[in-house]
């Protein structure tokens, strides 16, 4: 049986994979061989959700000019 924890940790590795595009099946496969950290994907997420924010915002205070 698995743990809350268990099932956050792993949607946010689904969903962190899937906002990085076409390469999260690489990431996966080199995540299961141990040649990079689950924490690796998740910042690599993370930072490419907060990328697109700011330039969403950015990109709206332009038109709003």
């Amino acid at each position: 049986m698995y743990s809350i924890d268990h099932c956050y940790c792993a949607t946010t590795v689904i969903i962190c994979c899937c906002i990085l595009g076409d390469r999260h099946l690489m990431l996966l496969k080199a995540l299961r061989r141990g040649q990079i950290y689950l924490k690796e994907i998740v910042h690599r997420g993370l930072n490419k959700i907060l990328l697109l924010i700011f330039n969403s915002v950015q990109l709206q205070v332009f038109v709003a000019r």
